[in-house]
């Protein structure tokens, strides 16, 4: 398998919980979901593809798409007031003068992942090139405000090693150790419980540790062997 270790600087964003209603709390971690539909999205700049089968070929060619945590990765959580002008897009047509404009905007509070770099493992089951230059073309994970520039796209080996605890976003759960579980949805479009070693102190995550002792590094990366996590 071939992987891809991917440096991200925010430095913020946000995708909304799944299962919330009117103030759109944001994850933590970067769902899977969302780094396959930023990768068909760069597939289609690059000029790969078109439309739905841009998501379908970053699907097809992308095994795992999880946010890695180390330790001098930050990550804060805080709400804001976003202004938007929503009747433009849901009525087809701009205002014609100041009133109407008043009556167009709509203000929300939605809460934001705070962070100046992010790091997200890629495993790549052919194309590789192609998927490198896709990472590259990524403008924003999660909301419209969430804007993303790619530092470095680095190719790296996948070896067993012997370290005891994983550092990825990963599926499996009921294990070992000091982390967090939250529902979201994974590279296929299905609704999982994802397990990451963060806990909430106050406004902020700090690092915790989930224990396994069966791993495989990539970089920085360290998850559980095989493709079940």
């Amino acid at each position: 398998m071939k992987v891809l270790l991917v440096k991200l600087r925010g430095p913020f964003y946000s995708v909304k919980m799944l299962d919330v209603y009117q103030v759109a709390t944001t994850l933590p971690f970067i769902p899977p979901s969302t780094l396959i539909g930023a990768i068909g999205n760069g597939l289609a700049y690059s000029g790969a593809c078109k439309g739905i089968n841009c998501l379908n070929k970053a699907m097809e060619l992308v095994t795992h798409a999880r946010e890695v945590f180390v330790k001098e990765f930050a990550v804060a959580i805080s709400p804001i007031v976003l202004r938007r002008a929503k009747k433009v897009l849901e009525d087809k047509k701009l205002p014609r003068n100041f009133k109407e404009v008043m009556s167009y905007n709509d203000a929300m509070v939605r809460e934001y992942s705070y962070s100046p770099l992010r790091l997200v493992i890629v495993r790549v089951k052919g194309e590789l090139e192609l998927v490198k230059k896709a990472l590259y073309l990524m403008e924003r994970l999660g909301d419209s405000e969430s804007l993303v520039a790619v530092e470095e796209v680095k190719e790296v080996e996948e070896v067993k090693c012997n370290k005891t605890e994983v550092n990825t976003v990963t599926k499996l759960t009921s294990l070992e150790g000091m982390y967090t579980v939250m529902p979201s949805i994974d590279e296929r479009g299905e609704r999982v419980m994802f397990s990451f070693p963060l806990l909430r102190v106050g406004p902020r995550y700090e690092l915790g540790r989930i224990k396994y002792d069966r791993t495989v590094c990539a970089g920085e990366a360290i998850y559980p062997e095989g493709d079940d996590w």
